[in-house]
């Protein structure tokens, strides 16, 4: 018996919500696949930082600390792969996401211009 009343349904099992349900995760962290896992070609994902707008929160550092990491002196964003890899691409859209100052932009176009 799990202590019960006969009828009532166990609270403890988690319930399954629809969003969930139909989300495509990799095994390993639960973070979305990248559409390059599905055979597409991608379009490499380019970020910019607005350091004048950074707050130092450090949302971005602590989400995907291979792309971005904060300066000793300020605390200020310091953007260490403007084209990250694919394994970092989730990680860095969300880490712009979590920005509470919106200092991390997507698509930025490229510096050199290319």
């Amino acid at each position: 018996m799990n202590g019960l009343p006969t009828g009532s349904p166990d609270r403890r099992r988690p319930v399954e919500s629809p969003d969930r349900r139909h989300s495509v995760e990799s095994p390993d962290r639960g973070h979305p696949v990248e559409p390059q896992a599905w055979g597409h070609s991608v379009e490499p994902l380019r970020l910019g930082v607005d350091r004048d707008r950074c707050v130092g929160a450090g949302m971005c550092a602590l989400k995907a600390p291979a792309v971005f990491d904060q300066d000793e002196e300020e605390g200020l964003v310091v953007l260490r792969q403007p084209v990250p890899a694919p394994e970092h691409r989730a990680a860095a859209r969300m880490a712009a996401g979590l920005c509470p100052a919106g200092a991390i932009a997507l698509d930025s176009p490229d510096p050199a211009g290319s």
